[in-house]
């Protein structure tokens, strides 16, 4: 699929419209009448009113993932401060790794 400048084109499509209707609604040039030219400028901006919902809505689940990592990362601080300040635990057991190999760690695991 070719790459087009839709901005370009719809601007474009748009100029060349309004004038055919203006002066020349009647005729057709290489065989599309003006009718069926202006039926698929709405039917591409059909398809620019999808993209934009779709747009929208990708643009409202990003902020939701967002928002559920931006949480889950305050959580993590959270444990880790938890476990920093357990006296079983301590600060040498900060990070999730050495966390997890702890002997401490596995038992609570099992």
């Amino acid at each position: 699929m070719p790459k087009v400048d839709v901005k370009e084109v719809r601007e474009k499509v748009s100029r060349m419209n309004d004038a055919w209707f203006e002066g020349a609604k009647t005729v057709e040039f290489n065989g599309i009448a003006q009718a069926e030219f202006q039926t698929e400028i709405e039917a591409a901006a059909a398809k620019d009113a999808v993209v934009a919902d779709l747009r929208a809505e990708l643009n409202m689940k990003i902020n939701e993932r967002d928002d559920a990592y931006f949480a889950l990362d305050q959580n993590r601080s959270k444990v880790g401060q938890g476990v920093a300040g357990n006296p079983s635990y301590g600060n040498e057991a900060r990070c999730m790794e050495p966390w997890a190999s702890s002997a401490r760690a596995k038992e609570l695991r099992a």
